[in-house]
């Protein structure tokens, strides 16, 4: 069997309703699929094998032999992209309270880190708990669901989830 990849789907998960989308469907894609920018940073490719295991490929891999190039993203870079789509999220929750709380949370943990308020070091460990708390565990993991859901649509590998 040929590698595996997995499709994008037409609906966006950021549909009017509050509902989660779809489960992401596993497919096989051609030999001549091409590279995809996700981030202007260009972390490291990898190549998905026919076990479904990731080889590294730190030149992008442009020759015949790329089946799939996924990106892989560390701690920071998953926690950034975990902030932008929990916000999308809020966004689309119509509750303007639980939008204007999140934005004054990252707000003010980030001014205080700054000032040097140990308090506040490290900086992403203290978003996380305290966002935890103003999003409720719902909410939380609902944008989790997101999360995973756009990596898996956009080939992209996580370290670890929140």
């Amino acid at each position: 069997m040929g590698p595996r990849v997995v499709e994008d789907y037409d609906d966006s998960p950021w549909r009017e309703t509050n509902e989660c989308p779809p489960p992401v469907k596993d497919v096989l894609i051609s030999r001549s699929a091409e590279f995809r920018p996700v981030s202007p940073l260009q972390p490291p490719f990898y190549q998905v094998g026919d076990d479904g295991t990731a080889t590294g490929n730190d030149n992008g891999g442009n020759g015949d032999d790329v089946i799939a190039n996924i990106v892989k993203l560390d701690d920071q870079q998953t926690f950034l992209l975990f902030v932008k789509i929990s916000l999308l999220y809020v966004g689309r929750t119509n509750d303007a309270q639980l939008k204007r709380a999140f934005r004054a949370t990252i707000s003010k943990c980030t001014y205080e880190n700054r000032k040097g308020n140990p308090d506040y070091v490290p900086l992403q460990r203290t978003v996380e708990t305290r966002l935890r708390k103003v999003l409720g565990e719902i909410h939380w993991n609902n944008a989790t669901y997101l999360l995973l859901a756009y990596c898996r649509q956009n080939r992209i590998l996580v370290d670890s989830v929140l």
